[in-house]
């Protein structure tokens, strides 16, 4: 049989949400996987009291997130485990999430979930928000996630096979998931299975929002900042990306005017979309055939 993980980072800021990510685990159809949590600060005896029922390793860890994200892929090319599973801790799950990964991992390299929107009480919001344009079984290539994103350590499975040390992100890295996976089917073309057989209960508060808030000023500018980072770090895989770097540049210095500010703002909350993936809704002015009247000061 297989040696299969599922792998989390615990913390003070989810702590309230712990409960139903380890019932959720302990309801899982498939019992046979280790629980490997890498935990930032968060009282040990807690931990243990929760997960009772579950076959759990505690990591201490600290650092940025970044360093973080780095221990967890470390730890995985050493281990023994064939396959893992992520989830986000403040998240829960379907009773098939495990079982259902599990088995896709045998014809692909990564899975890729569907997400249920849920409030930060837990109630349903929305179903399979993912499949508004993405089909049950459909394959994801570098395509689907060049300007934009859909995977992330809380909604994948991979096989660890295909982990290596050129995936460690260094500490200006905005958007860690992104980052990893856009090398994993970018550089190592890993074969990418997207399912709505199972999902992830996404939970929406504060800044752990998916395309749901109205597009404030400060997001928009986080956003770009984001883009500049990922598209920087993949500058030397061709041009594509520095032409991407170039345009959302542009774009941030575009933005310095506040006339334009508000005129660019007002055009982006306009867009309508089934569904905006993460980092989607900032767009440069050609994808929406919009030129300023204003001066980029």
């Amino acid at each position: 049989m297989k040696k299969i993980c599922f792998v989390t980072v615990v913390h003070r800021k989810i702590e309230l949400y712990l409960v139903d990510f380890f019932n959720s685990l302990r309801e899982q159809s498939f019992k046979s996987f280790e629980l490997i949590l890498f935990n930032d600060a968060l009282d040990e005896n807690v931990l243990i009291k929760l997960s009772v029922g579950l076959n759990v390793e505690i990591i201490d860890v600290k650092g940025s997130p970044n360093e973080i994200r780095n221990e967890m892929i470390l730890f995985l090319i050493r281990s023994d485990f064939e396959h893992c599973i992520f989830g986000d801790a403040d998240d829960f799950f379907p009773k098939n999430r495990i079982k259902e990964n599990i088995s896709l991992l045998d014809i692909s390299d990564i899975v890729v979930n569907d997400v249920h929107l849920v409030n930060q009480k837990g109630d349903l919001i929305q179903k399979n928000y993912f499949s508004n344009r993405l089909e049950n079984g459909s394959l994801i290539d570098f395509n689907t996630i060049l300007d934009k994103n859909i995977l992330g350590l809380g909604n994948t499975a991979i096989r660890t096979s295909i982990l290596t040390k050129r995936l460690l992100v260094n500490s200006n890295i905005l958007a860690v998931d992104w980052q990893v996976f856009s090398r994993l089917l970018l550089v190592y073309k890993s074969k990418t299975i997207f399912t709505n057989n199972t999902a992830i209960y996404y939970r929406q508060y504060d800044g752990n929002m998916i395309g749901l808030d109205k597009l404030n000023l400060e997001k928009v500018k986080f956003i770009v900042n984001v883009k500049i980072e990922h598209f920087k770090s993949l500058s030397n895989f061709g041009k594509i990306f520095k032409d991407k770097l170039n345009t959302y540049s542009k774009l941030k210095t575009y933005l310095l005017n506040n006339e334009n500010c508000n005129e660019y703002l007002d055009k982006l909350n306009e867009i309508e979309s089934p569904c905006f993936f993460w980092w989607e809704e900032v767009k440069p002015f050609d994808e929406f055939n919009y030129e300023s009247t204003n001066n980029s000061k």
